[in-house]
């Protein structure tokens, strides 16, 4: 299990053909509008403002996809279209979640191969991809720390993937 947050040297060369999984919780922070919109849209959260920042800047690397553990929907894609709502993630509805996830998960890692898969969860969160070492295929990287060292070792693993897609440089030894 590898841990961001904390310097960590990262032991695999990011590649432009090789496709990224990033697990984020939702967060009580949330587009207003009454209409249905994207996930990525409804959710206006520290780790949001992170990815839709670095999106505006550089452009997600295309070989990333996103999911967002929801209390409300249990995982869902980035462009899930969603109503708004007002449920708090507890370590209890975690609980509740975690076969859906889980079986959600499954699912999605058995239609495609992932080189790396970045989970970006508060605690209450974690019981809901428990177990997702044993499902996982490849390596399960986790933020830790503060908030502050989270989000930077977000923007450190996009940026990762986005200059390896750009061609920019070989990826190896790279201390995030």
């Amino acid at each position: 299990m590898g841990v961001l947050g904390k310097p960590y040297k990262v032991q695999c060369t990011a590649d432009s053909m090789s496709s990224y999984l990033l697990i984020v919780g939702c967060s009580s922070s949330k587009n207003t509008s009454p209409l249905p919109m994207k996930a990525l849209d409804r959710y206006e959260g520290t780790n949001f403002k992170v990815i839709k920042k670095f999106n505006r800047e550089k452009g997600l690397p295309t070989n990333v996809d996103i999911v967002i553990i929801s209390a409300q929907y249990g995982l869902i894609t980035q462009d899930a279209v969603i109503e708004p709502y007002d449920l708090r993630m507890t370590r209890k509805q975690a609980e509740i979640l975690h076969a859906e996830v889980m079986t959600s998960l499954k699912d999605l890692i058995s239609k495609k191969v992932y080189k790396e898969i970045f989970v970006i969860l508060g605690k209450d969160y974690m019981p809901a991809i428990e177990g997702i070492e044993r499902i996982a295929p490849c390596p399960v990287l986790y933020a830790r720390g503060r908030i502050g060292e989270k989000m930077a070792a977000l923007k450190k693993w996009l940026n990762m993937i986005f200059l390896a897609r750009e061609g920019q440089q070989k990826l190896t030894d790279l201390v995030l």
